[in-house]
């Protein structure tokens, strides 16, 4: 898997994509819907189109209707429950037209259930960033199970204020673990909660960890996670979470962290109760949501901090959804048009607008659109060290769902051998 964003090359997926061109690559299935016939989009999130992300595909889907006249519509299942509705309705024949996906080998189970792509049925495809994150099978990897959209990945916030309170520089945020169990003692000292925690959803951690993967494991690593040559319970897995367990020992976290939600510390964060938190980049407890809080200068980025004896870098930075069509879309046509549509210049800049989703290509104005310092801060990381994928994204869903459940427990027992060890039974299963 080559490096993903590096240099945030430019997409021109509009111009790139020839739908008649991927209408030959679908798998067959009832196709024998007109080329005006409504069409879903199988989509994670709550009910509510009238802010973020639901208001975001509302105004890609009235772009899409006014420039084909087709109808579209979202069926939207929460995030949490999203992989086993899409696993029950891919079984049953009902995934509708266009389906989410994250990308790697999280929502595998979905991959026999959408028409196979191949990067042979697009002009200037070398023009396209993040089509490794979307490989059906690393045996083959010409083959895709969708079309990435938008960017994802973990970066680190911190409060500029509270930094300048305790005495540290607010430009210079820690470079080193080292630094950051130093710059811990200095928040704990001065009854400050130093990093901000989610306990009740292990969601934090998780990214905390996802942060920390780029310097343990190459683009070549991941790829061996996913083929299962490289197995979850790897010392490299291990010492990926080393450094975490360092830190709740050292009491860095917040004292209620096991009851909390991440939307509970990106609250705290958001009210200068939380010194550091690991954060997306994209859609929630991220750059947008401190912009709004705190505003565009008050709080400052940086990528995890360096563990000693590493000597890979990077910033986990790859498309944040993929989006495929129903091998039984009985209007792929359509399908493959509002997937053009979400990837297009004015699609990405709606979902940047109104979801704070990252664009995955260059001719988005990211800081002009957004007024954000935060955000071109972002951009500035990935174009130092380079956007990689993680070895987490390479979890199938099983695993992925042991490590949300049992990581938080993890951190308290001490017990990460035991942990990666039901981690790799449940990959393998």
């Amino acid at each position: 898997m080559s490096q993903i964003f590096t240099k945030r090359r430019g997409l021109s997926i509009a111009a790139a994509i020839g739908v008649g061109a991927l209408l030959a690559g679908c798998a067959s299935g009832d196709n024998s819907g007109s080329a005006d016939s409504p069409i879903t989009l199988l989509t994670s999130g709550d009910a509510d189109t009238t802010q973020g992300q639901g208001k975001a595909m509302n105004d890609v889907i009235a772009l899409f209707t006014e420039q084909t006249g087709v109808e579209a519509e979202q069926d939207r299942v929460p995030f949490d429950q999203f992989l086993a509705s899409a696993t029950t309705k891919a079984r049953a024949g009902k995934l509708g037209d266009v389906v989410e996906m994250l990308p790697g080998a999280n929502f595998e189970s979905l991959f026999s259930s959408v028409a196979d792509l191949t990067q042979d049925q697009f002009a200037d495809a070398d023009l396209l960033s993040g089509w490794s994150a979307t490989v059906k099978d690393v045996a083959d990897d010409s083959v895709f199970a969708g079309v990435p959209v938008g960017a994802q990945g973990v970066v680190w916030y911190y409060n500029k204020a509270l930094f300048e309170q305790v005495g540290l520089d607010p430009e210079a945020p820690p470079a080193t673990w080292d630094e950051m169990l130093a710059t811990c003692d200095a928040f704990k000292a001065e009854g400050i909660s130093p990093i901000g925690m989610s306990g009740s959803d292990s969601f934090i951690l998780w990214w905390a960890w996802s942060s920390l993967s780029p310097q343990f494991f190459s683009t070549e690593d991941v790829n061996a996670v996913r083929a299962g040559d490289i197995p979850l319970n790897d010392e490299r897995f291990m010492d990926s979470l080393q450094p975490l367990l360092d830190s709740y020992n050292a009491d860095c976290w917040n004292d209620d962290f096991a009851g909390k939600k991440f939307t509970d510390v990106e609250a705290d964060f958001g009210a200068g109760k939380v010194a550091m938190v690991p954060g997306l980049i994209s859609n929630a407890i991220n750059w947008k949501v401190w912009d709004d809080k705190l505003g565009t200068d008050a709080y400052g980025v940086f990528n995890a901090p360096k563990v000693a004896g590493t000597s890979l870098q990077g910033q986990f930075f790859n498309p944040v959804l993929m989006y495929g069509v129903s091998a039984k879309s009985q209007n792929p046509d359509a399908a493959l048009k509002l997937i053009e549509t979400m990837a297009s210049a004015e699609g990405q800049t709606i979902l940047l607008k109104e979801a704070s989703q990252f664009p995955n290509r260059t001719d988005v104005d990211v800081v002009g659109v957004t007024g954000s310092t935060g955000a071109g801060q972002i951009l500035e990381i990935v174009d130092a060290v380079g956007g990689v994928d993680v070895a987490q994204n390479q979890f199938n869903g099983a695993a992925q769902s042991a490590s949300w459940t049992n990581l938080t427990q993890t951190m308290i027992s001490g017990d990460l051998s035991a942990f990666l060890d039901d981690l790799e039974k449940q990959q393998r299963g």
